[in-house]
């Protein structure tokens, strides 16, 4: 699906449940962002229960750190996706 996709595309990926972190693992290797959060999954990836979605994006850092991805800070993230600031 990715090949789909216009030049210069942005794109993004999230899962429901147990899928989600081999999802956005995926993604980041083929140079989408990730997406997660408790409203998709309340667990992490070895099955304990998330205290929050901190926890979701702390392993979502671990994930693109080791595949030589930095996560965006917000002002690199609103450039990323055209935001500007009012």
């Amino acid at each position: 699906m990715v090949n789909a996709l216009p030049a210069g595309s942005n794109f993004t990926t999230c899962a429901v449940g147990t899928e989600q972190f081999p999802a956005i693992m995926q993604s980041c290797l083929m140079g989408g962002h990730m997406r997660v959060g408790l409203e998709d999954n309340t667990r992490l990836p070895n099955g304990d229960l998330a205290k929050g979605s901190y926890e979701q994006v702390e392993v979502a850092v671990k994930i693109a750190s080791s595949l030589g991805r930095e996560p965006a800070t917000p002002a690199e993230a609103r450039k990323i996706l055209g935001i500007t600031k009012k």
